[in-house]
C-alpha cells in the first residue's frame, strides 16, 4: 500500500511540473515570435523564470515519508510485493529540479534564446512524460499484486475455516460415539446387577 502512495505522490508532483512546462512552451513559442517588443520579451521572461522557481519549489518539497522523491538524489525504490525475496517491484524517479530538467539557464528574452528553450522544453516534457507513465505502470502492477495478495488472504482465511468446521464435527462425531459406549456400558453393568439378584429371590 505504501509504494502504491508514493506512486501517487510522485505522479501528483509531476503532473504539476508538467503542467508548468507546457505554460513555459507556450512563453518561449511567443518569445520566439520577432515581433515583440522588449518590454514585451521581458514581460514574458518575468513569469518565464518565475515558473522555472516553481518547478525547482515541487522538486525540493515533494517528499513521502520525510523523504525527498524528486530532487534528483532517489533514482528509485524498490518495493516488496510478495512473501518471498526478489519479488518487488521498482519505482522509477527522475529529479525535476531545474539543473536536472535542463531549464535552469533559459530565458525568452530575444528570439535565439526562446527557439533554443522550445527544444529544451520539449526534451524536459519527454523525460516527465515517460516517467509518469512508468510510475503509472509500476501502481497498476503494485494494484494488481495487492489485490491478489488480499485474495490469498481470504483464501487462506475460508480453508483454516473448513478446517476448523472438520475439526469440530470430528470432534463431535467422537463426543457422540463415546456417550453411546458409555450408555451401553452401564446398561450391560445394571443388567449384570439384576440377574444375581433374580437367581437369589427365586431360591428363596
Amino acid at each position: 500500500q505504501d509504494g502504491i502512495s508514493m506512486a501517487q505522490t510522485a505522479e501528483g508532483a509531476l503532473n504539476e511540473v508538467s503542467n508548468i512546462l507546457g505554460r513555459m512552451r507556450e512563453l518561449a513559442m511567443q518569445g520566439a515570435n520577432g515581433t515583440l517588443s522588449a518590454t514585451d520579451r521581458a514581460t514574458l521572461d518575468v513569469e518565464f523564470q518565475a515558473l522555472d522557481d516553481e518547478i525547482q519549489r515541487i522538486s525540493d518539497q515533494t517528499q513521502f515519508n520525510g523523504t525527498n522523491i524528486l530532487d534528483g538524489v532517489i533514482a528509485s525504490v524498490d518495493i516488496q510485493v510478495g512473501i518471498n525475496a526478489g519479488e518487488t517491484i521498482a519505482l522509477n524517479f527522475v529529479g525535476t529540479d531545474s539543473t536536472d530538467l535542463g531549464t535552469v539557464a533559459l530565458a525568452v528574452t530575444d528570439v535565439t534564446l526562446s527557439n533554443a528553450a522550445l527544444s529544451a522544453l520539449d526534451t524536459a516534457i519527454d523525460t516527465i512524460n515517460t516517467t509518469r507513465g512508468g510510475l503509472g505502470a509500476s501502481q497498476n502492477r503494485m494494484q494488481s499484486a495487492l489485490a491478489s495478495i488480499l485474495n490469498a488472504r481470504e483464501n487462506l482465511s475460508a480453508a483454516e475455516s473448513r478446517i476448523r468446521d472438520v475439526d469440530v464435527a470430528h470432534e463431535t462425531a467422537d463426543l457422540t460415539r463415546n456417550s453411546i459406549l458409555q450408555q451401553a456400558a452401564v446398561s450391560v453393568l445394571a443388567q449384570a446387577n439384576v440377574q444375581p439378584q433374580l437367581a437369589l429371590s427365586l431360591l428363596g
